[in-house]
């Protein structure tokens, strides 16, 4: 019986572990030290409960208040959170009667009872991974071979656990031993799918607060410069005055004109090109603008937005340099690269419209959708502006219509 409580202990530990997981599928990630500390007393509470009185009334009111418990850490509606309990306990029956069921025919041993739990939670894991896969939607390219090497794994695992429940000649302590080896091996391998997850989604936050520091480099830049050429002008403003007063009282007004020209361009001559009088939105849109000289890209900008939008500069910073550097990367392949960007805010509206010129069939389709304009590899763009669209409720659609791409982007703001 020590060794049944043993296991029994680690898969109720990993048990606990899955229905975390199964839970961050649904709201939002929450690190906080409550969700560690609920988990982990409800964790011991279980364990106490089935230790004491093993009885399978208790054990089910238990597992029920346990899961509910979990759910009850996250942020969300209290109907949400109860549903989604009772999901989950009754996935759990669900798979407790099937391997009973299978168990049951096949043998009547006392291996069973460790082959059962062990089965029933490998069971679990799969049916999570499954709820994972569907309810988030495509797994970025990279992790999708890993997500059915995991599949895989797990399914030998649960068939590996069947081939023990009906040899009959085994040892019960070898069933133990090799049924904690297996289920050890997929937690390890899980959790270093999600290491690479992880490891992946920093690396994308990395890249992202990289190029706001550009932007914000740029602006600087924009403003030293904007500074050197206000004082240069107020240095020479009367020299400037002398001159001109000298042209008109000589009646010569084609020289005061094409003086004036000359000092207009002295003036407007900087890198600022876009001055909507948003510093964030200038210093995105001005990044962009001096990669489009760069490559030769023909461009229109207009930009009417706010001083102050009620959107982080990160959200931001994501949603229009992920549109722009799909267009250049697009564009610049075509004969005549060129980029149309329209920004405007409107009543709480704030709409974003990019259009670009394409090659005929750069575009991938999945399921009649567009995921990528340059390859399998450059979707996660479209999905990180998704992601983003989706957080503030708003509207994100692309369309490939005659050799132009073009993305437009509705997102409700506050002010």
């Amino acid at each position: 019986m020590t060794y049944n409580y043993i296991i029994s202990v680690f898969v109720e530990l990993v048990r606990t572990i899955l229905i975390v997981q199964y839970f961050q599928v649904f709201f939002d990630k929450n690190n906080s030290l409550c969700k560690y500390l609920v988990s982990g007393f409800m964790f011991v509470a279980t364990v106490l409960v089935y230790i004491t009185f093993n009885n399978v009334i208790l054990n089910m009111i238990i597992t029920f208040v346990t899961i509910f418990a979990i759910a009850n850490v996250y942020s969300g509606s209290l109907k949400k959170k109860f549903l989604l309990s009772c999901m989950n306990f009754g996935i759990c029956c669900a798979i407790d009667i099937i391997c009973s069921f299978i168990l049951g025919v096949t043998v009547e041993n006392r291996n069973n009872e460790v082959i059962g739990m062990i089965m029933s939670l490998l069971i679990f894991y799969v049916v999570i991974l499954i709820i994972k896969k569907i309810y988030k939607g495509r797994i970025q390219d990279e992790f999708a071979g890993k997500w059915y090497f995991l599949l895989i794994i797990s399914a030998m695992s649960i068939a590996s656990e069947y081939i023990l429940s009906i040899d009959k000649g085994i040892a019960y302590i070898t069933v133990i031993e090799i049924s904690f080896i297996i289920l050890l091996i997929n937690v390890i391998l899980y959790f270093f799918y999600l290491s690479m997850i992880e490891q992946y989604s920093l690396q994308q936050e990395m890249e992202a607060l990289k190029k706001q520091m550009d932007v914000h480099e740029l602006r600087m830049q924009n403003n030293i410069q904007n500074e050197r050429n206000i004082r240069a002008i107020k240095h020479d403003m009367k020299h400037h005055i002398r001159e001109l007063t000298y042209l008109v009282t000589d009646n010569n007004y084609a020289e005061v004109k094409k003086y004036l020209n000359s000092l207009e361009n002295d003036v407007y001559d900087n890198t600022s090109y876009i001055n909507s009088g948003n510093q964030i939105m200038d210093g995105i849109i001005n990044y962009y603008i001096c990669k489009f000289k760069e490559n030769k890209i023909q461009y229109e900008t207009k930009i009417v937005v706010p001083d102050k939008l009620d959107i982080s500069s990160y959200d931001l910073n994501i949603i229009l340099g992920n549109l722009l550097d799909n267009s250049v990367q697009s564009t610049i392949l075509t004969q005549a690269p060129s980029i149309n960007i329209r920004i405007e805010y409107k009543m709480g509206i704030l709409y974003i419209y990019v259009s670009n010129s394409c090659l005929e069939n750069s575009v991938t389709y999945k399921n009649n959708k567009i995921i990528s304009t340059k390859g399998s590899n450059h979707g996660y763009g479209i999905s990180n502006i998704d992601k983003i669209v989706k957080k503030y409720n708003g509207t994100y659609k692309i369309d490939c219509v005659n050799n132009e791409f073009k993305s437009s982007i509705l997102i409700h703001l506050c002010s």
